[in-house]
């Protein structure tokens, strides 16, 4: 991380009450501990949600982030593919260079379901 960077660990909760749907958590260089809080749904609601990495900086490829679940219900993360396309490679752009920016996603997808069913019938 170079000086001026910002990385900031955010844990979302999208069915949580309205007071409470994030929290941001600061990383540092080197390693980081962090004990996710409970977030929203202080009743029986919903739990679970995603975590997101909110960088600020011009050296994200240099980005190295790993992240260990030391829970008691070990391997409950799961990565999800995500899209990030910026204006400037969208608008002005053909039907197939926008496909050819979509079709990583849509494929990263479609393993991610394949894998998941395989899970489901054969579980480890």
């Amino acid at each position: 991380m170079q000086e001026g960077d910002s990385i900031k660990l955010v844990q979302w909760q999208q069915y949580s009450e309205t007071s409470a749907t994030t929290k941001s958590y600061e990383l540092h260089n080197d390693r980081n501990r962090i004990w996710l809080s409970q977030i929203g749904n202080s009743g029986s609601g919903e739990r679970g949600g995603s975590l997101y990495i909110e960088y600020s900086g011009s050296n994200a490829d240099g980005i190295k982030i790993q992240v260990r679940d030391t829970s008691a219900n070990k391997n409950v993360i799961t990565q999800i593919p995500y899209l990030n396309i910026q204006p400037s490679q969208w608008y002005g752009k053909s039907e197939n260079e926008r496909k050819a920016l979509l079709t990583p996603y849509v494929e990263a997808l479609k393993a991610q379901g394949r894998q998941r069913r395989h899970s489901h019938h054969h579980p480890g």
